[in-house]
């Protein structure tokens, strides 16, 4: 089963991660770029700017919803994703809910929070330019904020790739290929403790 972002290889939802991401954030633009520009814009975080007064519009809740609802929310938004994608992704279950371990993110200070994150990996798409195309269109239906657009994947040649944040804070990566596709999701970040604890059918 695939959980938390990696770079390489699967990912293993079980291992602790290792950067935290907050609220504050820099915007990027449409372009091409490698596969790896298009992770580090999904993944970084920008601590410039941040201060506790400030509320960065891609996260308008700052914090405040419940883990349960951040939890929910994840799930949803990544399962509407993968009904969208054009493809399947044989390991993703939306009523599997156990075994998520959230990661540090900052709301106020760099790791006073936590968040939810999964990467998913699915089959080929044959037309990855028009995936990201009709992808791009069904987010900014919903009021997405599409952050960037990379036609240029490097050695995946004919992958393609789209990052967007969504009305709640959910950041969002959608990568179509004729080989494979991805999809990463993090959820925004919550201050309750009950993201402390490992997921189960009752937690959160």
């Amino acid at each position: 089963m695939s959980g938390l972002f990696a770079l390489n290889g699967m990912p293993d939802r079980h291992r602790e991660p290792a950067s935290p991401r907050g609220r504050c954030k820099t915007r990027a633009t449409s372009g091409t770029g490698l596969a790896l520009v298009g992770v580090l814009v999904f993944l970084a975080t920008s601590l410039v700017g941040c201060t506790t007064s400030s509320v960065d519009p891609g996260y308008p809740f700052d914090g405040t919803r419940s883990a349960k609802v951040v939890f929910q929310d994840f799930l949803d938004t990544m399962d509407d994703i993968v009904k969208h994608s054009g493809t399947t992704f044989a390991d993703w279950d939306r009523q599997d809910v156990t075994g998520y371990v959230a990661e540090g993110c900052g709301v106020r200070n760099q790791e006073d929070g936590r968040l939810y994150g999964r990467q998913i990996v699915g089959g080929r798409v044959v037309n990855p330019d028009l995936a990201v195309q009709q992808m791009k269109a069904y987010w900014e239906s919903k009021g997405y904020v599409i952050e960037s657009i990379f036609t240029n994947m490097g050695g995946n040649t004919t992958g393609r790739q789209i990052n967007a944040t969504s009305p709640t804070g959910v950041s969002v990566q959608f990568t179509p290929g004729k080989t494979r596709s991805t999809i990463n999701v993090q959820s925004d970040c919550t201050l309750d403790p009950l993201a402390n604890e490992t997921t189960t059918k009752i937690i959160p």
